[in-house]
This record gives C-alpha cells, structure tokens and sequence, in this order.
C-alpha cells in the first residue's frame, strides 16, 4: 500500500466526484506492499491511534492509505523472537482516508495486516517455506484481538530471504489460512498460497 500523493487539480477532481456520486470498492488490498527491509522499534515508544470512524461521503475524497502500528509490531516482534531469532516483522493498519476538502484527512482502517521477513537457506524447499508459513500465522492468530484493528481479517507478506538480492515475496491471507484443515503443512501449505510456480 503505497502512500498516496494528491496534486491540487487531482484532489478538486476528487473531491467533487465524491460529491456527486460514491461507487462502491471492493476493500482490500489492491497489490503487493513494498517489503521494510528493517524493523525500527523503539522500546516504550507510544503507539500511534487508530480511530474507526465513519467518513461522510458527500465531503470528501476516499484515498487507500495504510498506517504503522507501532504498538502491536513490538507486541508481535516479541512473539516472533521467541520462535526463531532471525525472524522479524511489523503490523500495520490499513484501509482509506476520507480526505476533505480543506485538506485534513481521517483514517478509516479495514484491516490489520503483516510484514514478516523469514531468511531460508533455499528458496525453492516448499516443504521448509510451508512450514514458516504455518508457525507464522500460529503466531499472528494468537495476538490479542483488542489489538486487531479493523472489521475483516488481513493478510500477512512473507518476505523469504535468502540474500540480499535473493527473495520470494508471498501474500497470504489470514481468513484463508484459518479455513484451512489443522493438519496442513509443508509443501501443501506453500502451494496454497503460492500463486506463481
């Protein structure tokens, strides 16, 4: 989810056809977010609020748009650490600013979604990627849900590392992964979610 810049005769464009009509969008993700090749957390540092509101559609412009969660990134980075020391990752908020004409914008999240970067020694092991894959989401389905943002379920980017110019780059969904049977692993689970073989 790339942050969205809006040039002034862009955003009046916008702005006035959200006044005259609102067409419905499909939420969700439209892509694949650019992987944050590091994690910066700052111990103690205070989480930044998100707030569920309602935008009114006849005063604004909607934009996708994705906020950092600080708070639940430490939260999930602990966990992830206590699996494996190499494993790192982030939470983040997404869904849409309602952005007025005057310029100031509220955010409304839709989902809570997953940065995690996992380093393998081979990209091609499916039976080892899977794996990853599952201990993973064991670990973000068990975050406390108070700190779950958002009316639908997420997704998690699996950035497999194997160097710096080495990567497999994998969006799984956390509804689709918890539908699945318990017993799924391995290479049946890579291939669940691996949509270019």
């Amino acid at each position: 989810m790339v942050r969205q810049f809006i040039t002034p005769l862009l955003f009046l464009t916008l702005v006035l056809s959200a006044c005259a009509s609102v067409n419905a969008v499909t939420p969700g993700p439209s892509g694949s977010v650019p992987f944050v090749e590091t994690l910066s957390i700052t111990p103690g540092s205070s989480p930044t609020t998100t707030t569920d509101i309602t935008p009114t559609p006849s005063t604004c412009a909607y934009v996708w748009a994705s906020q950092e969660l600080p708070a639940l990134s430490q939260k999930l980075y602990r966990a992830l650490q206590a699996v494996d020391p190499s494993l790192t990752g982030n939470a983040y908020a997404y869904g849409e600013n309602c952005v007025f004409a005057d310029g100031h914008s509220t955010f409304s999240t839709m989902e809570t979604d997953f940065r995690v970067k996992v380093n393998v020694s081979d990209l091609k092991d499916e039976k080892t990627l899977g794996d990853w894959i599952g201990r993973v989401l064991v670990v973000i389905t068990k975050l406390p849900s108070d700190d779950i943002l958002g009316p639908q379920p997420g997704h998690v980017e699996f950035a497999f590392s194997r160097s710096e110019t080495e990567n497999l780059f994998l969006n799984v969904s956390i509804a689709k992964f918890q539908k699945q049977p318990s017993g799924l692993s391995g290479a049946e689970l890579f291939k669940l979610f691996n949509h270019n073989p």
